[in-house]
């Protein structure tokens, strides 16, 4: 008839202790809330346990949905048509973008040195930053020395914003590395093994227009690029076969760099306002550009 805590045997730390109705008014109860019942309620657990077990349940489930949507037969079952494409293209982006990261970084050290040199945290102090406004005559020197039959060929390293740029952030830029003089004057080849190479960034839009004239003043090659489908690939190596067996000389340049970051610009909605002419013109001078590092390979009277 009285207040009663349960017993020891089952709460080993609940103390027992039997009092009157009388001094129920009066008296507390010293056991812990979990095992001290009073006015007939049942055991029950804390609000606060019972709101983290149903968040820690949905974000479970939520994750769960979360990885099951990554699957492209769940994909197909749930979504349709238009958002699996968009779904799709996401993923594509994603995944190319981060191979360009990957390749540009690998491209970054080879031309700083190597592994054993090259240093991520410095690389950026390390480049030649030119402006069309500033640096007009360097640049026009630049194109001339990459138009230089005796001089080496620079590597294309990179085509990406400068966030950090004061001056303009939706700009984009060329990142350029010169390779290193050697003994051989008569070697102009790209070096095989990473060296200090000589790192220049310039605008984009802006080199290319100049490197384009200079490059459609002195056609001496014939360079064709496949870009259109799947089927390049099939298509650079029968044609490469068939020049070789013509008794050509001919260097094949397969799925670079840049190219794949030029077509991510290409499919950005904002893209620092390049027009399709500009984007003409930066392929047609980047591809002259490639295949006038490779000349050495191909000899003086091929095409």
């Amino acid at each position: 008839r009285g207040w009663r805590c349960k017993t020891p045997s089952l709460i080993p730390h609940a103390p027992t202790h039997i009092m009157d109705s009388s001094d129920a008014a009066t008296s507390t109860c010293t056991a812990t809330p979990e095992v001290c019942t009073g006015l007939g309620t049942e055991d029950s657990f804390p609000l606060v346990d019972i709101l983290t077990t149903a968040a820690a349940t949905l974000s479970t489930i939520g994750l769960s949905t979360v990885l099951l949507m990554q699957l492209d037969s769940i994909s197909r079952a749930i979504l349709a048509p238009p958002r699996l494409l968009a779904k799709r293209r996401g993923e594509y982006n994603y995944a190319t973008s981060q191979c360009c990261e990957y390749t540009g970084l690998m491209v970054r050290q080879h031309v700083g040195g190597g592994s054993g040199v090259f240093d991520p945290k410095m690389d950026k102090m390390m480049w030649e930053i030119m402006y069309l406004n500033d640096h007009e005559v360097e640049i026009d020197q630049l194109v001339v020395d990459i138009l230089d039959a005796k001089k080496a060929t620079p590597v294309i390293v990179a085509m990406e914003q400068d966030l950090e740029d004061e001056r303009n952030t939706n700009e984009y830029h060329l990142y350029l590395a010169f390779p290193p003089s050697t003994e051989n004057l008569e070697d102009v080849s790209t070096p095989a093994k990473p060296g200090l190479f000589r790192r220049v960034r310039v605008p984009l839009v802006a080199f290319c227009e100049k490197l384009a004239k200079a490059f459609e003043g002195q056609m001496t090659s014939t360079t064709l690029c496949f870009v259109a489908d799947a089927s390049c690939g099939l298509g650079s190596e029968i044609l490469t076969n068939v020049v070789k067996d013509c008794g050509h000389g001919v260097a094949t340049i397969s799925n670079p760099c840049w190219m794949t970051a030029l077509s991510l610009l290409l499919s950005k909605k904002h893209t620092c306002s390049i027009t399709p002419e500009q984007f003409e013109r930066i392929a047609f001078s980047l591809c002259r550009l490639e295949a006038h590092r490779v000349r050495s390979s191909i000899g003086k009277t091929s095409r």
